[in-house]
């Protein structure tokens, strides 16, 4: 609920931002979102692909194809096998689709007909994941945030691995609601911190995890936390507002999509408005090999919780509202 309410406060600050001198990107329309087979409402998770994306309002889970026709639709709302009471986070590969439950705490995995495959219980919140077959690599919260990352068996329902213990103020940049920075390439876990601009990379034949990147921006900036999370709420979300931090990771042939969220809005505690708000989004495309970076901004809002990673570049909803009605369209993020 917390982490809502902070998406809900950035979501407003976009309504009044200010600009900056660093050059603008683009959102390259792929196609509008059909509802040939059931109306789409409000989208909690997308998860991007190819020849199919999927999309999760919570209760559905809605297959697409290239064109952005509905080619089928997951409807299995409830307690038993194979049900969820709130599909929150969808990811989808080769021919599965994996959904997270937020409501009962669970994984559930299905083919592309919605029929159940397997299905598996992680005692804690979830930031976000990557699927691997009978494995999902997770982006930890709640419990389970001792370290960045889990590798949970889908089978035998053990964590087989923990990754990298994090920062304080890592934790505290997962109050916002957010895709993760974490992306599976040719058998490699590539993520990052929420609280800095370091990419590590983990093997999974060999188990090995390596930091192999790590640059500086003038614009990425993380202040020191100072006190507890739980003891004064305010204090917290607003250090949220006023730091940086990662939110999606792309990476092919060792090229490097990265999106951050970056400047800052004061909270008015009085009655949560924001003061002097400088809030936008970054995508930074580099080479792991070689140093320097390229930088645009997004000023209109983006929704962090709508991006995907794809085959080396990051996707996201757009949405408009037209005659009473959602129209939401794909959309690749250009320099």
């Amino acid at each position: 609920m917390k982490r809502c309410l902070i998406f809900l406060l950035l979501f407003l600050t976009f309504c009044s931002r200010q600009g900056n001198d660093i050059k603008e990107g683009s959102l390259d329309v792929l196609c509008q979102l059909k509802e040939n087979m059931t109306l789409i409402g409000q989208v909690e998770s997308f998860s991007m692909g190819e020849p199919y994306s999927v999309v999760s309002t919570g209760e559905q889970i809605i297959i697409f194809d290239a064109e952005g026709n509905q080619r089928s639709v997951i409807d299995k709302q409830g307690r038993g096998p194979y049900e969820y009471v709130d599909a929150s986070t969808v990811r989808h590969r080769d021919d599965r689709i994996y959904a997270w439950d937020s409501s009962t705490l669970k994984f559930i995995v299905f083919d592309m007909d919605g029929e159940g495959i397997l299905e598996c219980r992680y005692d804690s919140a979830i930031s976000d994941f990557v699927p691997d077959g009978d494995k999902v690599y997770i982006y930890t919260l709640g419990r389970r945030v001792g370290h960045i990352i889990d590798v949970l068996d889908l089978v035998t329902g053990e964590i087989v691995e923990s990754l990298l213990p994090h920062s304080f103020e890592h934790e505290v940049l997962l109050m916002q609601a957010s895709m993760a920075p974490l992306t599976l390439v040719e058998g490699k876990l590539y993520f990052m911190p929420k609280d800095s601009l370091v990419l590590y990379r983990y093997a999974v034949s060999n188990k090995h995890l390596e930091r192999i990147h790590e640059f500086d921006s003038p614009s990425f900036s993380v202040k020191p936390f100072e006190g507890s999370i739980e003891d004064d709420y305010f204090k917290t979300a607003a250090y949220t507002f006023e730091n940086s931090y990662t939110v999606g990771l792309a990476v092919k042939n060792d090229k490097c999509n990265i999106l951050t969220m970056e400047g800052t809005a004061t909270i008015n505690t009085y009655d949560t408005h924001f003061d002097d708000n400088s809030l936008f989004s970054s995508l930074y495309s580099f080479d792991i090999t070689k140093t320097g970076y390229l930088h645009v901004k997004y000023s209109d809002f983006i929704n962090t919780t709508w991006v995907s990673s794809f085959d080396g570049s990051l996707y996201v909803l757009d949405h408009e509202v037209i005659d009473d009605g959602d129209r939401y369209s794909i959309c690749k993020l250009s320099q």
